[in-house]
């Protein structure tokens, strides 16, 4: 009966041990995954940052090349306007 008393003790202290060991790994783990979830927040709002820094650039040059395109069509507008001037100054006629 002592023995089994014994044996008993053994396995709870065991079972202690275990339950120990298997809370502390446990809050390892939990440790990890939440640095790990801080760092990929940390590089989500890094590319979300240069995305809007990148989209907010093209914006840019969108808007630069549209101006150009209005420049160039005026200009040649003009060119036109100038070229049948100086043909009607001649005499020259695409009719």
């Amino acid at each position: 009966m002592n023995y089994n008393r014994k044996k008993e003790q053994n396995l709870r202290t065991d079972i202690s041990t275990l339950e120990y060991k298997t809370k502390e790994k446990l809050n390892e783990i939990l440790k990890l995954i939440t640095d790990d979830m801080a760092a990929l927040d940390r590089d989500v709002k890094k590319v979300q940052f240069n995305d809007r820094t990148e989209t907010e650039y093209f914006k840019q040059q969108v808007n630069m090349l549209f101006c150009d395109k209005t420049k160039l069509q005026q200009n040649y507008t003009n060119l036109e306007q100038k070229l049948t001037q100086c043909e009607s100054d001649v005499g020259i006629s695409n009719k």
